[in-house]
């Protein structure tokens, strides 16, 4: 196992039980994102939270919820890649069987074979607009062509498209309650590390945390990070939501190859599960 994740892992299992425990008392995700947590494209004011409430079940009901072990077991992490790279996914496919790893892959455009493709091999395809506008400067009739008219040629070919990404994480509410008619699950886009749960991630709205090259300094500062990331929700449990794009080593928006490849070989070597968004729908 990798010295950091070693190192990590046996300091913080100390206190484990303690943040596990924590957290099935919460029973909540971490809140949405709000202005100021990144400052490229992607911020996004939602309706503050209701204060979270103790929850109210009898004790026959408290021997259905899941254990410690269970919640733990079930830590995981949804890995997406976005825009139009396919013809570069497709020569990563054999590296995500080789590590047993299912992602969702968010299309932007229209439909390609690859979809088909990645599909049979387990993966997901997501919708990311027709043209990657950003949501906020075009027109109702605009909005619609972009998302639910674009989405038609995958549906035509039997891709369901279960899931949305917001183009740079922009949208406000009112797009939610028009794509929540078309896709169960939308995603935003940021840099901050949020962990869901299942019940959060069902209602029907994430921000996902970017690995693209372009946030972070160097190799180690990106494997410091992972390492960070993976080694706690092993231990307390939740989904992880992760994007990049391309992949390439030179490419601002985009992860490469080696940085890939350390992600894939962390997650195994913490027994960590990768889910596709559809997986909860």
């Amino acid at each position: 196992m990798n010295p950091r994740v070693c190192f990590l892992y046996s300091v913080l299992l100390a206190a484990g039980s303690l943040l596990m425990a924590l957290n099935v008392l919460s029973c909540a995700s971490r809140p949405p994102p709000s202005p100021g947590d990144f400052e490229f494209p992607g911020n996004r004011e939602r309706e503050p939270e209701p204060e979270p409430r103790a929850p109210e079940f009898s004790p026959e009901e408290a021997g259905s919820f899941p254990s410690i072990e269970e919640i733990v077991a079930d830590a995981g992490l949804l890995l997406a890649f976005d825009d139009d790279y396919a013809d570069i996914w497709e020569r990563y496919l054999d590296l995500f069987d080789r590590y047993e790893v299912r992602v969702t892959f968010f299309v932007q455009g229209d439909y390609s074979p690859f979809c088909t493709v990645a599909e049979n091999r387990g993966h997901e395809i997501g919708y990311h607009t027709k043209n990657h506008f950003n949501l906020l400067k075009v027109s109702r009739q605009e909005f619609l062509e972009e998302t639910v008219g674009g989405a038609e040629s995958f549906r035509q070919q039997g891709i369901p498209l279960k899931a949305f990404a917001y183009p740079y994480g922009y949208s406000e509410p009112w797009m939610d309650e028009i794509l929540w008619e078309n896709f169960p699950i939308l995603r935003g886009f940021g840099t901050t590390f949020r962990v869901y749960n299942a019940d959060a991630i069902k209602a029907g709205y994430i921000s996902s945390k970017s690995i693209d090259n372009n946030q972070y300094k160097d190799d180690a500062e990106f494997e410091a990070d992972i390492s960070d990331m993976f080694t706690s929700i092993k231990l307390s449990g939740g989904f992880l939501p992760l994007t990049t794009h391309t992949i390439a080593a030179e490419a601002p928006w985009g992860i490469s190859p080696d940085r890939l490849e350390y992600l894939l070989k962390t997650a195994a070597e913490l027994e960590l599960k990768f889910y596709r968004y559809g997986d909860f729908f």
